[in-house]
C-alpha cells in the first residue's frame, strides 16, 4: 500500500539526509550538524530541546544559567521528520531533565500541550539513561520568548533536578508563577 511506501521512504532518508549534509560540509567547507544542534551539551544536567529562531535567546539563557552554576544546555532540532531518535537520545545522555520548548498546540493530547514532547519522550523511552521531561508552551502565535521566560524554565527544570520529579507535564510560560 501507498502509506507503507511512504514510511519506508521517510525512514531510508535518514542516512541520505547525513550523506548529503557531508556532501554539502565538503563542496562548501561548511559543516552542520546531521538533525541537531549541540549547544553546552557535554556535561548539561538540565537540556532544552527546542527548534527554530527562539534558539538564538535560549542559548543567551543557556549562557546565563551556566554563570549562576546550573550546568545546562540546548539540543535544537534541525529536522522533526523523520525524527532524529538516535541523535536526539545520544545529544541527551547526560540529561537528567529535559524541557522541551513547545510552539504549537496538540490539544486533548497526552502531553497536555505541544506535540514535539510527545515524540522527545516516546524518543527517550528506551534511553539507558532517560531524563525526566517537561514541556513548556512558549512563543505561541509566533510570539518572542523573553530571556526571563527562559530563566523561568531553567529555574523549574533545576527544580526538577533537585526533587527528582517534575511538577507537570506541561506549563504555560508567562502564565504561570
Amino acid at each position: 500500500p501507498l502509506q507503507l511506501e511512504r514510511a519506508r521512504a521517510i525512514e531510508a532518508s535518514i542516512p541520505i539526509i547525513r550523506e548529503k549534509t557531508d556532501e554539502f560540509a565538503k563542496i562548501f567547507g561548511r559543516e552542520y550538524p546531521h538533525f541537531v544542534e549541540g549547544f553546552m551539551l557535554d556535561d548539561a544536567e538540565i537540556v532544552f530541546v527546542i527548534q527554530g529562531a527562539h534558539s538564538v535567546t535560549c542559548m543567551a539563557a543557556v549562557k546565563r544559567a551556566r554563570e549562576r552554576g546550573i550546568k545546562a544546555g540546548m539540543a535544537r532540532l534541525l529536522w522533526i521528520r523523520p525524527f532524529p531518535t538516535e541523535d536526539l537520545v545520544e545529544a541527551l545522555a547526560p540529561a537528567k531533565v529535559v524541557g522541551v520548548v513547545e510552539t504549537n498546540l496538540c490539544m486533548g493530547g497526552a502531553s497536555r500541550g505541544g506535540a514535539l514532547s510527545l515524540d522527545v519522550t516516546t524518543a527517550l523511552y528506551h534511553a539507558d539513561n532517560r531524563p525526566l521531561v517537561t514541556s513548556f508552551m512558549a512563543g505561541l502565535g509566533g510570539e518572542t520568548i523573553p530571556l526571563e521566560e527562559f530563566a523561568w524554565m531553567v529555574d523549574k527544570m533545576d527544580a526538577a533536578k533537585e526533587n527528582g520529579h517534575i511538577d507537570k507535564a506541561a506549563h504555560w510560560v508567562g502564565f504561570e508563577e
